[in-house]
């Protein structure tokens, strides 16, 4: 799959090149409809790859001290077009913390959950990164301004298969991408858990505790 993958994104950058010669470079630009898309391809093969590796996670896991801020930068810089292409307001505060993770998995779940928020965001909005600390643990926010979830949906975003009322809307949902997310940090001695309020926003949250036996994984 990566190789075709490949080949239109060289066919993608040839037509960014011809709009480029013709003054065609628009809001309206077929090369950046192609581009989104093929992100978002990308972006499903690994959701795919993950998956298809969750059942011998446990031996793949490296626990090691990650800087958040350093991560969500490199997540940002990866997924740039997201923000560029919905005209999203991205606001990073209180990231410079240290914690006991694996690197790769958190990359990869925090994307998810950016996804997910430009998936369901108005263009314009705006979504805000940030921790918060206390005694017992630090908590990574992922919080947007979009349409949140429905009541009825919030006790099950975690579920397997489950799309929602939401996903229902959106046929580029999956419903596996928070299921994964939770049973992975489950693993790792985190915890995932949501708070949102219709059409006013969805904050998604990560736990990493302080005091985490990470000998039992």
């Amino acid at each position: 799959m990566k190789i075709p993958i490949a080949v239109l994104e060289i066919i993608s950058q040839r037509v960014k090149e011809l709009e480029n010669q013709n003054n065609l470079q628009n809001e309206n630009s077929l090369y950046k409809e192609i581009n989104i898309e093929l992100k978002r391809i990308e972006s499903l093969v690994g959701q795919a790859l993950y998956i298809s590796r969750s059942g011998n996670y446990s031996s793949d896991f490296l626990i090691e001290e990650v800087n958040l801020e350093k991560v969500i930068k490199e997540i940002v810089r990866r997924n740039k077009h997201l923000f560029i292409y919905n005209k999203i307001d991205l606001k990073l505060e209180n990231l410079d913390v240290n914690v006991l993770t694996d690197k790769k998995w958190i990359i990869h779940i925090v994307e998810q959950i950016i996804d997910n928020s430009c998936k369901y965001i108005e263009e314009n909005g705006q979504i805000e990164i940030y921790t918060a600390k206390d005694e017992k643990s630090i908590k990574l926010h992922i919080k947007d301004n979009g349409i949140g979830i429905a009541p009825q949906d919030i006790e099950r975003v975690f579920d397997q298969g489950f799309t929602g009322k939401n996903g229902r809307k959106k046929t580029k949902s999956t419903g596996m991408g928070l299921y994964i997310s939770k049973k992975i940090l489950n693993k790792l001695s985190h915890s995932i858990d949501v708070s949102s309020t219709q059409c006013e926003f969805c904050d998604i949250y990560i736990t990493f505790y302080n005091l985490s036996d990470y000998f039992t994984l």
